[in-house]
């Protein structure tokens, strides 16, 4: 059985880290790269209703520490349309946490994922 920080993870997406903000205040994130994840929706009518809970639409499970505010979208570098900025349904990461193996020695890094606007910021 492979360990746990790396199974079942057969989907793709590309990710674009936070870079700062322009002096208006917009948001700009540095070159995409591509990771291999495990994508899973969220339903909602499956999640309790807390107010203390963050909503989320999706949770990926991936192989390295990921920047909560990074811009994330489903599928392969070589998928991306042209030109790139028209790129829709992305999402973005407002929580990473690692939950360590009951020993302790390894670590699966779960991300939790909100839908972002239709339009990537700024490529820097």
């Amino acid at each position: 059985m492979p360990p746990i920080e790396t199974s079942d993870r057969h989907d793709y997406l590309v990710i674009w880290t936070s870079a700062g903000h322009t002096r208006t205040g917009d948001k700009t994130v540095n070159t995409g790269t591509q990771l291999q994840v495990r994508w899973e929706d969220e339903i909602s009518g499956n999640r309790p209703d807390k107010s203390d809970e963050e909503q989320y639409d999706a949770k990926i499970i991936v192989a390295e520490d990921v920047a909560i505010g990074s811009i994330v979208w489903q599928g392969m570098l070589t998928d991306l349309p042209i030109p790139i900025p028209t790129v829709t349904s992305l999402y973005e990461v407002i929580s990473f946490k690692k939950v360590p193996d009951v020993k302790g020695r390894n670590l699966r890094r779960i991300c939790l994922v909100k839908k972002w606007s239709n339009t990537l910021p700024t490529i820097v």
